[in-house]
This record gives C-alpha cells, sequence and structure tokens, in this order.
C-alpha cells in the first residue's frame, strides 16, 4: 500500500470478506461493497468502532454500470482505488444432472464475470498512479473438485485462469495480481455441510482445526502490502495443509 491507498472489497458484507475489509481498514479506507445493503453498513460500523474509516456500497458485482458508479463514487469520497479485492461469490451444491443453465450461468456470472467487471473499473486509476494491488478470491475446489459442485469448481478455476494471465499484461504498469484459494472456512457458507463432514475434514487437517476469516483475511493483508511486489500470478491456497 501507499500513503494515500484506497481499498475496495467485494462481498465484504459477511463472512471472509467482512473480516478482509476489518484487517485492511487498520492501513487505509475501506470501500465496503456487498448485495447485502444492510450487511455492508454493519461491517462498517464494527471498522469505525476500531477507529478505521469506511464507507458502505451496495453492489451487484454483475451490473457493470453500477460497478463503475460505485468506483467513481468512491473515488470522490476517498480517492482513487489502487486495492480490489475481489471477495463477492455465490456457491452452491447441486447434482450434475439437475443442473440447470440458470444454475451455471449464475455460478459464472458472480464468480468470473463479477471478478473481470470489478477489475476492469479500477485498471485505468491503478494505471495512472503506477501501482495497484487486486487479490481474487478461487477455491480449493477449483483443484480439487468435490461433488455436486462442478459449476462452482468451473467458476473458481476460471478465476485463477484470469489472474495467471491478466498478470503478465498489467505487471509493466507496476499492479500485480493474485489469487487466493481457501480450503474450508468456519463461515455461514458451510451451513449446508453436515457435522459429519466438517468433522472429517478438520481431522484430515494437519493443523487440527477449520480455518477462521482472520486466516484468509492476514493472507491477503500481506499480498496487498508493499512486501508482496514481486509476488504475482500466484493462487496461495491457506488450507491447513489438506491440500497440498
Amino acid at each position: 500500500m501507499t500513503a494515500n491507498s484506497v481499498a475496495l472489497v467485494t462481498g465484504a458484507g459477511s463472512g471472509i470478506n467482512r473480516e478482509v475489509a476489518r484487517v485492511l481498514a487498520h492501513d487505509m479506507p475501506v470501500a465496503v461493497c456487498d448485495l447485502n445493503l444492510a450487511g455492508a453498513e454493519e461491517t462498517v460500523r464494527l471498522i469505525e468502532a476500531e477507529g478505521g474509516r469506511a464507507g458502505a456500497w451496495q453492489l451487484d458485482v454483475v451490473d457493470g454500470a453500477r460497478i463503475r458508479a460505485v468506483v467513481a463514487e468512491v473515488t470522490g469520497r476517498f480517492g482513487p482505488v489502487d486495492t480490489l479485492v475481489n471477495g463477492a461469490g455465490f456457491g452452491q451444491f447441486v447434482p450434475f444432472l439437475e443442473m440447470t443453465e440458470e444454475h451455471w450461468d449464475r455460478m459464472l456470472d458472480v464468480n468470473a464475470k463479477g471478478t473481470f467487471l470489478c477489475t476492469q473499473a479500477v485498471l485505468p486509476a491503478m494505471k495512472e498512479k503506477g501501482y495497484g494491488r487486486i487479490v481474487c478470491f478461487s477455491s480449493v475446489g477449483a483443484m480439487s473438485g468435490s461433488p455436486s459442485h462442478s459449476h462452482y469448481a468451473a467458476a473458481k478455476a476460471a478465476v485463477i485462469g484470469f489472474t495467471k494471465a491478466l498478470c503478465k499484461e498489467i505487471g509493466p504498469w507496476g499492479v500485480t495480481i493474485n489469487c487466493v484459494a481457501p480450503g474450508a472456512v468456519d463461515t455461514p457458507f458451510l451451513a449446508a455441510v453436515s457435522k459429519e463432514a466438517l468433522d472429517r475434514y478438520k481431522a484430515s487437517t494437519p493443523v487440527g482445526r477449520m480455518a477462521e476469516p482472520a486466516d484468509i483475511a492476514h493472507v491477503v493483508r500481506f499480498l496487498v502490502s508493499p512486501d508482496s511486489g514481486f509476488i504475482t500470478g500466484w493462487v496461495i491456497s491457506p488450507n491447513g495443509g489438506v491440500y497440498t
């Protein structure tokens, strides 16, 4: 980050990316963006209670016009965005033979198209500044797969390919882009997973526990810091050692 860095975090109204926004707010103002405005506003209250600066914006990451409008509003309030966390995501379990085109399209739209649209909206300012940090969210599911998750795995794999290709285009501008691919994290997203399956996962993890949102947030904080300036195009998977 620089002395006047500004972060925009999508999907920050809950879960992992609420914690990402809180952690980044120790270093810079944060635009907290989420489809759920009430959740985004709660994240802002938490940040402000800790002495940070933040604002809440309702954002659907598949709406390009709205994304551009939010980026303009954030720029007007805090300054140009030079730190982007593409955290907004969507997951569901659907057996493949029951999967519809609508299931497939929604999954690819939120996870892959949303990453593309948000990144494209902030890159001009980063290029002009000669500095930027972008972190995208994938999943171990993109690399290992799991039943009833083929559309999710495909969408998250697309994010990895996007990250690896784009790093070669934007590196000369002083902009890095990396991908975080967590394993299972203790968030409401796991409500659909049985206790037995979660217990088996914990037992298989060398560190002996589930990830907490803070475990992921601090990886993101490193990737947007000056210390990560020579790391770009990589996938970092904080998963407790299960997938190595």
